[in-house]
C-alpha cells in the first residue's frame, strides 16, 4: 500500500505538472460527452475554452478523490494503529489493483501463445492529448459506468422502497454497501464498460470486464471516489514516462506493475475464493 500511495501521488504531481502542457492544445480540441449503451453514442461535442474549464474540473476531481482516498484512510490509522490497516478503503483498493495487475499481466502473457496481438488505440497520440484522455477516463467513465448504471438505479430503489435510515441520494456515489441487487447492476455495468473498449479488439473484453467488476465492487462498499483512484492509478501508469523518459519508466515497470504483480498472486487466490 505505501509503494502505491507513493506512486499515486507521484501520478497527481505529473498530472498537475502536465497542466501547461496541456492547456495551450485544448482551444483547438474537440471534446465528445458520450454514453455506452453498449456501444459509446456521443450526446454532443463541446471546444474552445469550455474544453479547458472541463479540464479544470476533471483534475480537481481526480486529485480530490486522492485526498480524500488517503484522508479516509489514514485517519483511522492513525487512531487505531496499523492492525487496522485492512479496513480502510485505501488498502482493499489498493489490495485489488494488485490482484487485477497479476492477472492482467498473466493474461497479456497467454494472449501470444493463441495468436493474438494486442492493439492500443492510444499509441499514436502526442503527449498531451494522452494526459487528457487518460485523466478523463478516470473521472468520466467512472461517471458512466459506476454513478450512472450502479449509483442512479440504486438510488430509485432506495427512493421507491423508503427503507428506515436509508437517504436515497446518497447511493448515487456509491458506499452504500454490496448486496445480491447491488450485484446485478455490477454485472450489468461491468459488461457495457468491456463492450465500450471493444476498439481495443476483442482481447480487451476480459480485462475491462474484470476491472468494471473490481470498480463496482469498490464503488459500493466505499464510493466513487475510491473507483477514481483505482481507474487513474491504472490510466496514468506512463506518468513516470511523461516526466522522465523511458528509462526511468521502465524502472517505475519493474518497481510498481511487477512488485504488484507479485503481491497480487496471493491477494488474486483471496479474493477469488470470497467472491465466490
Amino acid at each position: 500500500s505505501s509503494i502505491l500511495v507513493c506512486y499515486i501521488i507521484i501520478e497527481s504531481m505529473v498530472a498537475i505538472w502536465g497542466v501547461p502542457i496541456v492547456w495551450d492544445h485544448l482551444p483547438s480540441y474537440t471534446h465528445s460527452i458520450f454514453i455506452v449503451i453498449p456501444r459509446i453514442v456521443s450526446l454532443f461535442e463541446f471546444s474552445g475554452p469550455a474544453v479547458q474549464v472541463y479540464y479544470l474540473l476533471i483534475l480537481a476531481g481526480v486529485l480530490a478523490s486522492v485526498c480524500y482516498l488517503i484522508k479516509k484512510s489514514y485517519g483511522p490509522l492513525k487512531e487505531e494503529g496499523i492492525e487496522d490497516l485492512k479496513k480502510t478503503p485505501m488498502y482493499e483498493t489498493f489490495a485489488l489493483f494488485a490482484a487485477l495487475m497479476f492477472v492482467e499481466f498473466t493474461y497479456i502473457l497467454v494472449l501470444p501463445l493463441f495468436g493474438v496481438k494486442t492493439t492500443n488505440p492510444f499509441e499514436d497520440e502526442e503527449v498531451w492529448e494522452m494526459m487528457f484522455t487518460l485523466l478523463n477516463a478516470s473521472i468520466y467513465e467512472e461517471f458512466v459506468c459506476r454513478i450512472l448504471y450502479i449509483g442512479v438505479p440504486m438510488a430509485i430503489i432506495a427512493l421507491i422502497s423508503r427503507k428506515e435510515g436509508t437517504k436515497w441520494y446518497r447511493c448515487l456515489f456509491g458506499g452504500f454497501g454490496v448486496n445480491k441487487v447491488a450485484l446485478t447492476f455490477i454485472l450489468f455495468s461491468s459488461a457495457l464498460f468491456a463492450f465500450g473498449h471493444l476498439g481495443w479488439g476483442w482481447w480487451k473484453i476480459f480485462p475491462t470486464f474484470l476491472f468494471g467488476l473490481i470498480s463496482g465492487y469498490i464503488f459500493c462498499k466505499y464510493g466513487v471516489y475510491a473507483t477514481i483512484c483505482m481507474h487513474f492509478l491504472t490510466d496514468y501508469m506512463s506518468a513516470s514516462e511523461w516526466l522522465g523518459g523511458e528509462p526511468i519508466s521502465m524502472m517505475t515497470a519493474l518497481a510498481v506493475v511487477l512488485g504488484s504483480c507479485i503481491l497480487g498472486i496471493p491477494l488474486a487466490i483471496s479474493y477469488t475464493k470470497r467472491a465466490f
